[in-house]
């Protein structure tokens, strides 16, 4: 059983170093509720995502699009609502024309 603790990666030293080589040193793990605001990777580089646990809401705009309530702080600066009040406070306010691209991702049927 896969489970996600606050110190996994001082528990198991091999994931670890694993999730090094392969993300840049990168592992976000969520609980329930928790997302990621609107951004553009500061990187520049791509992500491999997977819902191991539940399900996964994503709300998507063309990339240079600022999503509705997002505010422009000057040039390469904005200031995104947290997930949680865009989904239940923006979102159900926009026209048709201003919607994204909604998708949902599932964690897999495990069977025994």
């Amino acid at each position: 059983r896969l489970c996600a603790q606050p110190d996994l990666a001082r528990e198991v030293p091999s994931l670890a170093e694993r999730v090094a080589e392969v993300t840049r040193g990168w592992l976000l793990i969520g609980g329930s509720g928790s997302g990621s605001r609107f951004h553009t990777d500061a990187f520049g580089c791509g992500a491999w995502n997977v819902t191991l646990l539940g399900a996964k809401r994503w709300a998507m705009y063309p990339p240079g699009a600022r999503p509705p309530g997002v505010l422009d702080l000057g040039p390469e600066r904005f200031a995104a609502p947290a997930p949680i009040f865009w989904f239940s406070e923006v979102l159900p306010q926009l026209r048709k024309d201003q919607l994204p691209l909604e998708l949902v991702t599932k964690a897999p049927t495990c069977r025994s």
